[in-house]
């Protein structure tokens, strides 16, 4: 096809990949791409593209009461449908607890997940309170991990993944709650996070 030079400045007839390779500069681009409908494929083999996402935002309250038994908070729940195969999952969290002591005692966290109903540990680790009259009392707690591509996940699979909470007194433990203040009422908290799947 010949190349025409239009009276309107236009350009007609050069082919997909008929420019010379780097004649295009960063600045010969708009300053805003509108890429909306298109799709854009990375090189295969390139690590860390995000295949998918799935916010937690969630206001429901879990008060722990028994000694000795893990028991899952259920903000922290989240259902993600696998986008790719044999990905790696980053699951954030932040949630607010607060206790309820009279006497000292020690608390820990795990995060489960659940991948077709197979469910695994990830991480286990202890919280540092041991004051009474919860002293160290109300916090945000954190949680970040990632869960590893040799888990086997396929495009389509249930990824389940929760934080379950134990404590070796049966004192009262409060995640998304208030006890004390109240100027802020239950449910007002929310537990804010989020599960990322990258390639």
């Amino acid at each position: 096809m010949a190349i025409t030079i239009n009276g309107s400045g236009t350009i007609t007839g050069v082919s997909a990949g008929g420019l010379p390779d780097n004649c295009i500069t960063a600045d010969d681009l708009a300053t805003t791409l509108d890429l909306s409908g298109n799709t854009i494929t990375l090189p295969s083999g390139t690590g860390g593209k995000v295949l998918g996402y799935k916010r937690i935002f969630d206001g429901a309250g879990t008060n722990v009461t028994v000694a000795n038994t893990w028991v899952n908070i259920a903000c922290s729940d989240v259902n993600y449908t696998v986008v790719g195969d044999n990905s790696t999952f980053i699951y954030s969290l932040n949630l607010n607890k607060e206790s309820d002591w009279t006497l000292p005692a020690n608390s820990a966290h795990r995060v489960k997940y659940s991948l077709n109903g197979a469910t695994a540990t990830v991480l286990t680790y202890m919280y540092g309170d041991s004051g009474s009259n919860d002293e160290a009392g109300e916090r945000l707690t954190s949680i970040n991990v990632m869960i590893p591509s040799s888990i086997g996940a396929s495009a389509g699979d249930s990824l389940v993944v929760e934080v379950d909470f134990i404590q070796n007194s049966s004192q009262s433990s409060y995640f998304n709650q208030v006890i004390y203040t109240t100027q802020i009422a239950s449910g007002d908290f929310k537990a804010n996070g989020y599960i990322m799947e990258l390639a």
